[in-house]
């Protein structure tokens, strides 16, 4: 590249004509409401999925915070009440449920050879 052709690029992309490379000679996608939806949908049930996988292997903290995503994304999708979330209201109801007998066992082991009073 000469120095004339450095100039010529400069003076077109000075003056406002679009180059190869300028942002607007290529198309931006726009996402209609329902891809966005179809999205949301995809993103709770890979969150619910990866939830229950969690809360298989018996990695709980990880479990509640998956599965509290899916929760969120569904019920902002369809709502609180709809029987769309019950599956991740449920796990996430049992991942909390074994988080607090983890973390209660874990209290119940320490005070062990205290004295009460």
């Amino acid at each position: 590249m000469t120095a004339t052709d450095v100039a010529t690029a400069t003076t077109q992309a000075q003056s406002g004509k679009c180059s190869p490379n300028s942002k607007d000679s290529s198309p931006v996608k726009v996402k209609t409401p329902a891809e966005i939806q179809e999205e949301i949908q995809e993103d709770a049930t890979t969150h619910l999925l990866t939830g229950k996988r969690h809360l298989l292997v018996s990695d709980i903290p990880a479990a509640v915070t998956s599965l509290a995503q899916a929760c969120e994304l569904l019920s902002g999708h369809f709502g609180e009440t709809a029987k769309e979330c019950a599956e991740s209201y449920f796990y996430y109801g049992k991942s909390l449920l074994e988080l607090s007998r983890m973390e209660s066992g874990v209290l119940g082991n320490a005070l062990e050879g205290v004295p009460e009073g």
